[in-house]
């Protein structure tokens, strides 16, 4: 039998003495685990508090590295689709001189109210003069192409038998065209039925026009793995139009990338998968799952990276209504500077998703989103197994994301969000269990705004534009560490090690131009890019603690290589080489310098 002393922590409680046998070994581990806690607490406080804040704000958090979202990216999936609608004969050619005519009226069957100026503007073109069969004609063309302009591909404007003498009056036709039927034979047997559902409402409409036949199409296009084309031929009724589509299919796609973005402390060097399986039930749904490893740094080292989620993407109706679940679990364990507690994070995400096309067109896209998360992270001196600061809370999000298509060979690309805490564990509760949050004075009743855009500009001469921007507003209020702005990625101040610059508040800008060059190759395309690039970045921490600064302000250069061979069904080989140097005001990143590397596959 062993005595073994002990002392509770808690507001009136008293120490005392108990005895251990075989029978108390339930007891006498959570003896042994409160009395690590206090050992641990009380050394940290007992010693000094500067390498705890130190390890606090020196951590690398799974937040910090993980993405916002693991869903993979559908560009290549919803490829642009052809409308060919069917040439106008030339009719010069269709229609002999014959004799002249004097036309005292025009009567046009059939027109629409929108295109009334049109109509007249015509008709004054033949009104009065002495005209032939082929100057009708022209003039029933331009009326024609007057409606095409405006939208309605499908309208035909014809001239149908009269007999016309000097003083008659001309009657023209306008036939409203229409989609007579929708021909799915060439897709996929699993997807017809997705595509006739999301095409159905095409048929029969009148006044069809080039904006609504562009967004049905698209929207049936962006079904997961789908490579949708289409055109329109001539059908059996009159003004009757059939829509023809066919595609290929992608039911699996897997991407793999190599790469040493991660800091010194993470072992630099991590390896991701992301697999997607695309309607494997038929309904036109996305199952996905993504998978990141970083090896530790030792033997008995835990991974230094690992992240693992799973995700299902799932069309509500056939509106261009999307539900997006996913759960994202990752966990941290940086290598410790000298004098620094070793930490863990781990950190918790399930996401609801929904999104909404308001519009879709050839040239142009624009989606609502709306998002409901619960997030936790947790940060542990893994010595010691004793937590150092937690955040839980639930967050909504609502939000514009859209892109278009400009003159001159420029693409835009923009996006922001409104997004509001609602609760979860605050200042009460963190001091009623002595455990903080991740930052001091945050509270999960917050709320944000953030903005993004994206410029880009590709001229005859292979020159690259590319302009980003990023911010974030947070009303003078400290933010939980997983509502940070990032200030430093891949894309923005790729010389900073990702998650060592991240404020409450603030922007961050990268300017890149570049020349391209297609070197061709047999079995696809392969494309080289030369670059060169300049980035800023000014952020703001509200009530910052004595490990921090309050205010960031990094800038960073750089050149590199991107070469990027694309073969049919998706397939894709890339690497990118980027030494780039930094400089900033702060103590851990003065004047950094990395050379990056990836690799990326996708079959």
């Amino acid at each position: 039998m062993a005595q073994l002393a002990w002392e509770d922590e808690r507001p009136g409680a008293t120490s005392g003495t108990g005895t251990i046998g075989a029978g108390s070994a339930l007891l006498a581990r959570r003896t042994r685990r409160r009395m690590r806690q206090v050992a641990a607490r009380s050394g940290c406080a007992g010693l000094s508090m500067w390498p705890l804040l130190c390890a606090v704000a020196q951590s690398t958090l799974p937040s910090q590295v993980v993405p916002g979202s693991l869903r993979p990216p559908t560009t290549d999936s919803a490829a642009p689709t052809e409308l060919r609608p069917r040439p106008s004969s030339d009719p010069a050619a269709a229609a002999p001189q014959g004799p002249r005519v004097v036309i005292e009226r025009i009567d046009v069957v059939g027109g629409f109210p929108a295109l009334t100026g049109a109509t007249q503007a015509v008709a004054q073109t033949l009104h009065g003069r002495a005209v032939s069969m082929i100057d009708i004609q022209r003039a029933a063309a331009e009326l024609e192409r007057a409606y095409n302009d405006a939208g309605y591909v499908l309208a035909r404007v014809i001239v149908p038998p009269q007999r016309l003498v000097d003083g008659s009056s001309l009657s023209l036709r306008v036939i409203d065209g229409f989609i007579e039927e929708v021909v799915v034979d060439a897709v996929p047997e699993d997807l017809r039925a997705p595509v006739r559902e999301r095409l159905r409402r095409l048929v029969g409409q009148t006044q069809l026009t080039s904006a609504q036949l562009e967004r049905e199409v698209l929207l049936a296009g962006e079904l997961p793995g789908l490579r949708l084309r289409s055109a329109l031929v001539r059908g059996s009724q009159e003004g009757g139009t059939r829509l023809v589509v066919e595609s290929g299919f992608i039911p699996m796609a897997l991407q793999v990338q190599l790469d040493n973005g991660l800091s010194d402390a993470l072992g630099r060097t991590q390896l991701g998968a992301t697999v997607a399986f695309n309607s494997p039930l038929g309904r036109g749904e996305q199952w996905y799952a993504a998978l990141v490893h970083a090896p530790g740094q030792g033997v008995d080292r835990p991974a230094a990276l690992r992240t693992l989620g799973v995700g299902l993407v799932v069309p509500l109706g056939t509106r261009g209504t999307t539900l997006n679940a996913e759960y994202t679990h990752s966990s941290t364990a940086p290598q410790a500077a000298p004098g620094i507690l070793a930490t863990v994070g781990e950190f918790e995400r399930a996401s609801a998703r929904f999104a909404q096309a308001l519009l879709r067109g050839r040239n142009g896209r624009l989606e609502l989103h709306a998002a409901f998360e619960h997030i936790s992270q947790t940060l542990t001196a893994s010595a010691f197994a004793v937590d150092l600061n937690e955040d839980r809370y639930r967050v909504l999000r609502f939000g514009l994301e859209g892109g278009s298509t400009l003159p001159h060979g420029i693409a835009a690309r923009a996006d922001a969000s409104l997004d509001t805490g609602l609760g979860g564990r605050d200042a009460d509760s963190s001091a009623a269990s002595g455990l903080p949050t991740s930052r001091q004075g945050a509270s999960a009743h917050f709320a944000k705004a953030t903005f993004g855009a994206d410029l880009q500009h590709s001229s005859a001469g292979a020159w690259r534009l590319a302009w980003r921007t990023r911010g974030q507003f947070a009303a003078g209020r400290p933010l939980f560490t997983p509502e940070s702005l990032a200030l430093a990625g891949p894309d923005t101040l790729s010389a900073f090690d990702p998650g060592s610059l991240s404020a409450d508040q603030g922007l961050v800008t990268r300017l890149q131009i570049g020349h391209a060059l297609n070197l061709g190759a047999p079995d696809g395309n392969t494309g080289l890019l030369a670059y060169g690039f300049v980035a800023a970045a000014r952020g703001h921490v509200f009530e910052a603690t004595a490990a921090q600064s309050d205010t960031i302000k990094a800038a960073a250069a750089g050149i590199g290589l991107r070469l990027e061979h694309s073969a049919d069904q998706g397939r894709s080989l890339s690497f990118a080489l980027e030494a780039a140097n930094g400089r900033s005001n702060q103590l851990t990143q003065r004047r950094p310098a990395r050379i990056g590397l990836s690799v990326a596959l996708r079959l």
